[in-house]
């Protein structure tokens, strides 16, 4: 028989020892633990004010044990995988952000592929706009361009399968496929009745730029995304734009969806003076200003300024399709350039996402920050409002679209605006 004082002495060293393994399991700071989580996972550790003991990861584990243990059909490894990989799709989801999303291996490939400049599907970008994945812009001369997809569309079936509400990465991922393969999608337009289109699968090189000689004094640039290099190959094609006997210059960044803020940056700088081009606002409202300084990227200002941007006259085009780094260039021109801005509101989309490799091939991609133009306007779901707004002409039912890059075009409204504009600029028609 143990006494009853001994008793109580040793229910109290008891719970003492359950107090500090429970303090230590929550800091992650038990060996055993600590040990096994390292064989798991390499350099993990358990966040702080991480409670493995909470009811939440309790269900969590008893859930999937349940489903193993009961679920009609035999559950394995690779049923488990499964598991796994929707419970992290659904952690990342939970926040509700259209642009923060988790990548499986096979979609962290595809991915990277597409982001490389080259991929086998319809051609367009595409958004999520509650609850509709929505189409940004269709790459010109590729199966979505020459179907007419216009951008606004919104996507409600692929293949017959109901996608409303679908994650924007799992509808792209339905619609890629072999080259040379069907797949038809169902359209909203307009908020009119769903249609059909039909299209086939192809391999699709992502343009950079392009360029031409309007008139003897006015040049065309055309940046199509903001990808490795584009900064780059925008100052070349200015420069031969230039050397050519342009007087005033067309930037036209209708129907671009975004890409790389490292060359956003400069890109501006080729049109704007040295000084700021936007702000970038991380979680807790910390804030850092960009400058673009003697031709490099600066988060200081500028102590000695050299580029006094284009040095002529220019109007910028945007549309509903610029989106994300088109608009942190048009918002800098905007704010701080003497450039035109022609053409209806922009996308809306002001916020800044980084990429994060998982184990087991998968990746994850986070919002990170929000940025604003350099007078702090805010551009995420707002757009920027153009300083001339100009509709584009419709497009009858059968018609090819419009070819953005055409002046002849009488229904292009925009580029002759834009022509027109630079054309009183430079003193008259030329």
């Amino acid at each position: 028989m143990i006494s009853r004082r001994k008793a109580v002495t040793w229910l109290v060293i008891l719970l003492l020892l359950t107090n500090a393994f429970t303090f230590f399991l929550v800091m992650g700071k038990v060996p055993v633990l600590s040990g096994v989580a390292a064989r798991l996972a390499p350099g993990w550790v358990v966040p702080p004010g991480v409670n493995f003991l909470s009811p939440h990861y309790r269900q969590f584990w008893e859930a999937m044990q349940l489903v193993q243990q009961y679920y009609v059909e035999p559950v394995g490894a690779k049923e488990i995988d499964q598991m796994l990989d929707g419970a992290t799709s659904g952690l990342v989801a939970s926040v509700n952000d259209p642009y923060t999303v988790y990548f499986s291996p096979e979609e962290y490939q595809a991915w990277m592929e597409e982001t490389s400049g080259q991929y086998t599907g319809v051609g367009m970008v595409v958004e999520y706009v509650k609850p509709y994945v929505t189409v940004v812009a269709p790459f010109p001369n590729t199966p979505a361009a020459k179907a007419g997809i216009r951008s606004g569309d919104k996507i409600v079936k692929v293949d017959g399968k109901d996608v409303v509400g679908v994650d924007v990465d799992i509808v792209a991922n339905m619609i890629k496929g072999p080259e040379g393969t069907p797949v038809t999608i169902t359209i909203v337009r307009d908020d009119g009745q769903p249609f059909d289109v039909q299209l086939v699968r192809a391999v699709i090189h992502i343009p950079t730029v392009d360029q031409a000689m309007l008139t003897p004094e006015i040049g065309y640039v055309r940046l199509y995304q903001f990808s490795e290099g584009a900064a780059q190959e925008m100052s070349k094609a200015i420069a031969s734009l230039k050397a050519s006997g342009a007087k005033g210059i067309i930037f036209d960044l209708r129907q671009n969806p975004g890409g790389l803020l490292s060359e956003a940056i400069p890109v501006a700088g080729l049109f704007i003076p040295d000084g700021p081009v936007m702000r970038r606002v991380s979680r807790g409202g910390a804030e850092v200003t960009y400058y673009t300084c003697n031709d490099q990227i600066s988060e200081s200002p500028c102590t000695t300024t050299t580029s006094q941007g284009l040095g002529m006259p220019y109007v910028v085009l945007v549309d509903g399709g610029s989106a994300s780094a088109s608009e942190i260039v048009s918002g800098a021109i905007h704010d701080r350039g003497n450039g035109v801005l022609v053409g209806t509101k922009t996308f809306g989309k002001g916020s800044v996402q980084n990429l994060w490799p998982l184990p087991g091939g998968g990746g994850v991609k986070i919002t990170t920050s929000r940025y604003l133009t350099p007078n702090g306007n805010a551009v995420d779901k707002v757009g920027i409002t153009p300083d001339v707004t100009v509709q584009q002409g419709t497009v009858a039912p059968g018609q090819p679209s419009i070819n953005l890059e055409d002046p002849k075009d009488p229904r292009n409204l925009q580029l002759i605006k834009a022509i027109q504009i630079l054309q009183q600029k430079l003193g008259g028609t030329r």
